[in-house]
């Protein structure tokens, strides 16, 4: 039980570093979108600002999940 602890623990701090890395993304992102008029470089932008949101909906599920399986470890 204990390992699965310690599992779901590592597995919520990866999540939060990849969400700090996401937020830095998206900050670039509304910086490039601001200053580039380009057309195929907002398309670019546009197709990295999808990622980083499906990045978000994923985080935010696998927390919800792990959540509820943290809750479970610490039940028994």
């Amino acid at each position: 039980m204990s390992k699965g602890k310690n599992t779901t623990d590592e597995i919520l701090k990866a999540s939060h570093r990849v969400e700090l890395f996401v937020r830095k993304i998206e900050k670039t992102i509304q910086k490039a979108v601001t200053y580039e008029s380009d057309k195929k470089i907002k398309n670019d932008i546009d197709l990295l600002a999808e990622f980083v949101e499906t990045q978000r909906k994923v985080i935010h599920e696998t927390r919800t999940a792990l959540q509820g399986v943290s809750d479970v470890y610490v039940e028994n």
